[in-house]
């Protein structure tokens, strides 16, 4: 047959779009039970309470090992080589127990995945870097035989103490996005490295007790916290974030001369003498004080750059031009010298009303 006589070829099918749906198997949803799930073509899943499948578990197996280790390294106190890295995020794992056997690793990721605590990595005792971000693990237990680790990310887990730390070599601590209500053990002799510490989204509600010698970065947002007190035991603070918070007291700040940043964004800091205290820390150069009560008095800004160090450069999001802060050092120096009148937030009948706007000082 050639191509012509094929191109005058006609099929005639007998279809029938209702028979094809009876026949064409479908997935059905079961929404009846405590669990939903999917079920179809053989499989049969739940669903999450979003109506997302759940996958199930993964085991970590040689394959995936093979697949996730890499860069050859010098192993320690020998003149062998062995795998220093592993990396095996969003992997479904939840027994990892074979990674055991690779001693010599010294970084590891293993974020994303559903693993439940931390004992097989027991024998890696010269782990210096270990990401675990968004697992299940509920305790500090198993960190103790990992003297050596400088950087460590446990955010988004189920930790809710923090007194599993031995004495350790971190310099870069994360515990975002846990359970945590109190911190405990965040002492020199526990953590005399530290250099940044993030503990954002939890439940704490106090920071006394922090005593941590070397820390310049501090995040505390979405926390509890209706004081800043404690923060004067880390004398090397550079940056403090501490928005969506309770917070309506701030500390003397003389302690903290190193501090460059701050982010008291969305609080309940109602008081210009609160404000104040901040003009001991002689090098902060942003604050962040928007979403504030305070913020919506009409002498808002004026009196928060009064009330800083000289060496103050921005508010919220705003710049300060040399010609409004040599103003507000004029007016900061007439109040030193007694020749204008202070900020008395005290003498108004309730704390949540700041001075009356209407009112002008002279120098």
């Amino acid at each position: 047959m050639s191509v012509e006589d094929f191109s005058q070829l006609s099929f005639d099918f007998d279809y029938n779009e209702d028979d094809f749906n009876e026949e064409t198997p479908q997935p059905e949803f079961d929404q009846g039970s405590e669990h939903p799930s999917y079920f179809g073509f053989g499989l049969e899943m739940p669903l999450d309470s979003e109506g997302d499948l759940i996958f199930p578990d993964e085991i970590l197996s040689d394959n995936l090992i093979q697949s996730s280790i890499s860069t050859v390294g010098p192993v320690i106190n020998s003149f062998k080589h062995a795998f220093v890295k592993f990396e095996a995020p969003n992997q479904r794992l939840s027994d990892i127990d074979m990674l055991s056997q690779y001693i010599h690793l010294r970084n590891i990721d293993l974020s994303n995945n559903r693993i439940k605590d931390l004992v097989a990595l027991h024998p890696i005792t010269f782990l210096q870097v270990l990401n675990v971000e968004g697992n299940q693990i509920s305790s500090l237990a198993y960190i103790s035989k990992l003297i050596y680790l400088q950087t460590l990310n446990l955010s988004r887990n189920e930790i809710s103490a923090t007194t599993g730390f031995p004495s350790n070599k971190l310099t870069y601590l994360n515990l975002s996005r846990n359970k945590v209500s109190a911190l405990e053990n965040f002492r020199p002799d526990v953590f005399p490295n530290l250099l940044l510490l993030e503990l954002r989204e939890n439940l704490i509600t106090s920071l006394d007790g922090v005593s941590l010698p070397k820390l310049e970065n501090l995040y505390v947002a979405g926390n509890q916290l209706q004081s800043l007190a404690g923060i004067e035991n880390c004398p090397m603070l550079k940056v403090v974030h501490a928005r969506h918070n309770m917070i309506s007291h701030l500390p003397d700040f003389i302690k903290l001369p190193n501090l460059e940043y701050i982010n008291l964004r969305n609080n309940v800091i109602h008081r210009f003498t609160e404000v104040l205290r901040l003009g001991s820390a002689k090098n902060l150069s942003a604050v962040i004080l928007s979403s504030n009560p305070i913020a919506e008095d009409d002498r808002y800004r004026g009196e928060v750059i009064i009330a800083c160090p000289a060496s103050l450069r921005r508010l919220d999001k705003f710049l300060i031009p040399e010609a409004e802060q040599a103003e507000a050092l004029r007016y900061r120096r007439a109040r030193e010298n007694r020749t204008m009148e202070p900020v008395l937030d005290a003498a108004y009948s309730t704390a949540s009303t700041p001075p009356d706007a209407s009112r002008e000082y002279q120098v």
